[in-house]
């Protein structure tokens, strides 16, 4: 096994994924693909609703670097991870719950720069990653990531941002995601790429009203959908592909 040389975007068939270990739904059916789950504990430093979400406690920079929270360095870096703690106090309340979140494209970083935890900030310019500031904090929830140049979101300030960086991007309506607790979730919460090929669901991707769009705009990408379950999409936080390769 090897680690993503970039955050999101697996070359081959993934091995490993970091989803919320509360999702054992989700983690016996990617076993069934031979893709094991890093399942990360509660973060407690966030809403109790959204603890065990994969995509609030670690971002996968590069390689065997990511930035994770407190509650993670552990288990990260049992892993082989070489870990960086935010500076910055992480709490349930918007935008500091999501000092973590942003979403990763190569050398290109989307995010708020106000909730970005500085520290976090400050470490990507070092690494060469230009930092773009879009209003949105919860970049990487809003975002299924295609490829290096083509995502679906549901958020109209990534969509902006991607299109005035040339990335092939498709919006949907907001909704019709389950999110325990509150209205609905995200389109980025709910899926992640475990092979170049094919982007995972948590649910029935089917059954969305813009099914049909996201199916079309990923084929003209050479991705394909995939539903792990027959259940309602629900954001769990995220299938974040971790490592690929032979176990």
């Amino acid at each position: 096994m090897r680690f993503l040389t970039d955050a999101n975007l697996p070359t081959g068939k993934i091995s490993l994924a970091a989803v919320c270990e509360c999702e054992q739904d989700i983690t016996t059916e990617l076993e069934k693909l031979n893709i094991s789950s890093l399942e990360l504990p509660p973060n407690p430093f966030v809403d109790k609703r959204l603890s065990g979400h994969a995509d609030l406690s670690l971002l996968h920079i590069e390689g065997n670097i990511a930035a994770v929270s407190k509650s993670c360095t552990d288990i990260l870096k049992s892993k082989g991870f070489e870990v960086v703690v935010p500076d910055g106090a992480q709490s349930e309340k918007y935008p500091f719950d999501c000092i973590l979140n942003a979403l990763i494209l190569k050398k290109k970083v989307f995010a708020n720069t106000s909730a970005l935890d500085k520290k976090i900030s400050a470490f990507l310019l070092e690494k060469g990653f230009e930092i773009i500031h879009i209003n949105q904090g919860y970049s990487k929830c809003m975002t299924a990531v295609i490829n290096e140049n083509a995502v679906i979101t549901c958020d109209k300030s990534v969509k902006q941002a991607a299109d005035a960086h040339k990335i092939d991007a498709l919006i949907i309506r907001q909704g019709f995601i389950r999110l325990d607790g509150f209205e609905y979730g995200f389109i980025g919460g709910c899926c992640g790429l475990i092979d170049r090929n094919i982007l995972a669901f948590s649910g029935k991707i089917e059954n969305h009203p813009d099914y049909v769009l996201m199916r079309d705009f990923a084929l003209s990408h050479s991705v394909k959908l995939l539903s792990l379950t027959e259940e309602k999409l629900k954001d769990i936080g995220g299938i974040l592909p971790i490592q690929e390769g032979e176990v």
